[in-house]
């Protein structure tokens, strides 16, 4: 797990994590660190709403279903209960 919070950052150091790499860019022409970042700042923010929100690929199933079975009780068949 230590090596995962060096990659990702934590709460507590991911400004610093960041603001430290966006130095070492600024100093090496030619690299792009920001550009190579997004794919683990999209990975972290992931791991962040799994974290706070669990599955949410179970959760958007669960929903999706619970709107089916709305739409399917509906005497309109548009979800709305009169």
């Amino acid at each position: 797990m230590v090596l995962f919070d060096a990659i990702l950052g934590t709460p507590d150091n991911f400004g610093c994590w960041m603001d430290d790499l966006l130095a070492y860019s600024a100093n090496r022409p030619g690299v792009e660190v920001p550009d190579r970042l997004s794919a683990l700042v999209d990975l972290r923010a992931r791991a962040l709403l799994r974290h706070g929100l669990g599955d949410v690929g179970a959760a958007r199933d669960v929903l999706q279903r619970l709107a089916d079975a709305l739409r399917a009780s509906s005497p309109t068949g548009d979800g709305m209960i009169p």
